[in-house]
């Protein structure tokens, strides 16, 4: 009986992706797209709650009350639809790419799976806690995904350009260099999401196709050290990165408190590469989420300090290029998890100081740690910037840029190729960028 079950489901779903009338996907290809690569990357743990839940009130539901249950495409092309599969029948919700319920999904429940594939494990938590503090099918999360019906349609479309002058040292060897990063298109939303006479802005950043190209302006400097670590003769100093998608989102929850704010976000970049002709190493992220939690003292136009922890994954390989590779062999692909800590002064809106300490380890014996602190001013806006003042809706800065300094350690203790000679390396670098939306 349920592998006939599960056949005809099969033959139904087949059959829904097929006829499903295009004119019905009102929101926009790409977002689709991603959204359901989230849900088998970044949200997969959401949909691999749902999917067993939805079988088993599928099964229960049909044996209580008679009706064929289904699975299929959601109007929008966004969802599966496991009709009869809720277990607290007869209410229905999302979990990730699955919903659960006894009529068909819309736009509004395809928005709860947006929030799923840009929260991943938190997105579950901050259902509950929503519905237990401001009550079942309403609240922020609700309002929310009444905001990211349409996303694609709230989106500013942008080119960002951004030159980087970057001077420090690298293994003791003194570093100056130029370098340019182009945005093919980013796509930005920024939506004000009301509830209780409060405001939550939320603000999410797509940038499909970013390259870059790094290269010194001299012959690096002087050996500061009296060891040639850098190997610097032996390639042509030059790096060349890109990535097929980063995806920024940030959040500000009001409290009872008028003066704190809770604060989350997420940042998620998918296809990274970097290759490195000077040490001849070939990085690639090839999936990485980190997911921030904090909260916001004060009022951020007069001042405020934000106080925000992260902590997420990576799936990450290193390579040697051949000869003259500083690393002597591979590291290979390599599961690390991450952690940070940072803070962020806000003075009247108009400037920001921050510090941020980063831990990353992982198999093989990779460990890396950064400390970074910077400053903008107004005429040096962050890049994720939006001209919406005090929580309103607004578009991208077009205008921004920064000052950082950066310390960084990276270690291989344990390669697993070549003769798994050990690989360290210190970066000390004052990065200066200024750019713009096109």
């Amino acid at each position: 009986m349920l592998a006939r079950f599960y056949k005809l489901n099969a033959l139904a779903l087949l059959a829904s992706l097929m006829f499903c009338p295009a004119q019905s996907r009102a929101e926009d290809a790409d977002i689709i797209a991603v959204g359901w690569f989230d849900h088998l990357t970044y949200g997969a743990i959401n949909t691999a709650i749902g999917i067993p839940l939805g079988l088993t009130g599928m099964v229960i539901n049909e044996a209580r009350s008679g009706e064929p249950s289904s699975i299929h495409f959601d109007e929008t092309g966004q969802q599966l639809v496991f009709k009869n599969g809720s277990l607290n029948f007869p209410y229905e919700y999302s979990t990730g790419a699955i919903h659960h319920g006894i009529g068909e999904a819309d736009a509004h429940e395809a928005a709860h799976g947006k929030q799923a594939g840009n929260l991943g494990p938190l997105f579950l938590p901050a259902v509950g806690l929503s519905y237990l503090l401001q009550g079942m099918d309403e609240g922020v999360m609700e309002e929310w995904a009444e905001e990211w019906k349409d996303l694609g349609k709230t989106m500013n479309n942008k080119r960002p350009l951004t030159l980087r002058f970057e001077m420090g040292s690298r293994d003791g060897k003194s570093l100056t260099k130029i370098g340019a990063n182009f945005v093919m298109l980013e796509r930005a939303s920024r939506l004000n999401i009301q509830h209780a006479g409060k405001s939550f802005p939320t603000t999410v950043v797509y940038k499909y196709g970013e390259i870059g190209i790094h290269a010194p302006l001299s012959s690096l400097g002087e050996q500061t050290g009296t060891e040639d670590l850098c190997h610097c003769s032996r390639g042509t100093p030059l790096i060349i990165e890109g990535a097929l998608l980063k995806k920024d989102f940030q959040a500000q929850w009001a409290t009872m408190a008028k003066a704190i704010k809770i604060l989350i976000d997420s940042k998620q970049e998918t296809g990274a590469l970097k290759i490195d002709f000077d040490y001849k190493r070939l990085d690639a992220k090839l999936l990485s989420h980190i997911l921030g939690i904090g909260v916001r003292l004060g009022y951020k136009e007069t001042m405020a300090l934000d106080l925000i922890g992260r902590a997420g994954g990576n799936l990450k390989g290193v390579w040697s290029l051949g000869v003259g590779s500083k690393m002597k062999s591979d590291l290979g692909v390599t599961l690390t998890g991450q952690v940070e800590a940072e803070a962020r002064f806000h003075l009247m809106d108009w400037a920001e100081v921050y510090g941020k300490i980063e831990r990353e380890v992982g198999t093989s014996g990779y460990a890396r740690e950064a400390e970074v602190v910077g400053a903008t001013t107004p005429l040096l806006f962050s890049a994720q910037t939006f001209t919406g003042a005090n929580g309103q809706d607004g578009t991208a800065t077009r205008l921004y840029g920064g000052v950082e300094y950066r310390k960084e350690d990276e270690s291989i203790s344990a390669p697993t190729g070549g003769n798994g000679d050990p690989f360290s390396s210190e970066i000390k670098m004052t990065i200066f960028t200024l750019g713009g939306r096109f």
